[in-house]
């Protein structure tokens, strides 16, 4: 199996997840630095190395606990900047932001293995005012409609992705998840692919600049504390 861009990192560690390790059913978390650029450099799923920052507690956490079949969001601010200092999947710890809210109904309501998905506007602000799951509820962007159809289809156990222009405006007009519809970018052949193996429960990321562009170029999950100096 081969994507678009497989020289990248990235990729070899999504078919990994895909093919090699189906139990893994969580998603790889990026922890963005002030100036928002992604550093997931020594995540390890292994109870030996030590852990470096929280992101990767939560990594072993989730494979450890496969039951959580969902994926950690973050907030972002107008900076561009990722704010989830505080979460918490107990009922007993006030949240402090709507993510944490969600995160933990989806910890709550298990069989909603989806993520949340944020449009984001050409400012790089995230903006998901008023999701919804039910079907009364009108729906006021493509977010809540395509996260209302994931519910709906319980057995879908996978994220809708942005593709992000270069203006930070999202844009996923012609996904499609059928075999005949030709993909017009990686991550639509990414998401038919999941989509038709409805076993990988996991999500793509985006790690999103200052500016608002996506990036995601050299991530490694390798173990070797010299990677990171």
């Amino acid at each position: 199996m081969s994507y678009t861009m497989g020289k990248q990192d990235t990729e070899i560690i999504v078919e990994k997840n895909e093919v090699g390790t189906l139990q893994i059913n969580t998603a790889r978390e990026f922890v963005l630095g002030a100036s928002g650029v992604a550093t997931n450099e020594n995540p390890s799923d292994d109870k030996c190395t030590p852990k470096t920052k929280e992101t990767e507690v939560l990594a072993e956490k989730n494979v450890e606990s496969l039951q959580i079949n969902m994926a950690r969001e973050f907030v972002l601010g107008a900076s561009g900047v990722a704010t989830n200092e505080n979460p918490s999947y107990d009922k007993c710890t006030p949240k402090t932001n709507e993510i944490e809210v969600i995160a933990e109904k989806n910890v709550e309501t298990l069989e909603i293995n989806m993520v949340r998905e944020f449009v984001l506007g050409a400012s790089g602000v995230a903006t998901n005012e008023n999701p919804s799951d039910d079907k009364c509820t009108p729906k006021t962007n493509e977010t809540e409609v395509i996260a209302e159809k994931n519910v709906g289809t319980l057995q879908i156990n996978t994220a809708i992705e942005f593709v992000l222009e270069a203006s930070g405006v999202a844009t996923n007009e012609k996904l499609s998840y059928d075999p005949n519809t030709p993909k017009i970018n990686e991550i639509e052949v990414i998401a038919e692919r999941k989509v038709g193996t409805l076993q990988i429960n996991t999500a793509r990321e985006c790690v999103l600049e200052a500016y608002g562009v996506a990036t995601n170029e050299n991530p490694s999950h390798n173990k070797d504390p010299e990677i990171n100096n």
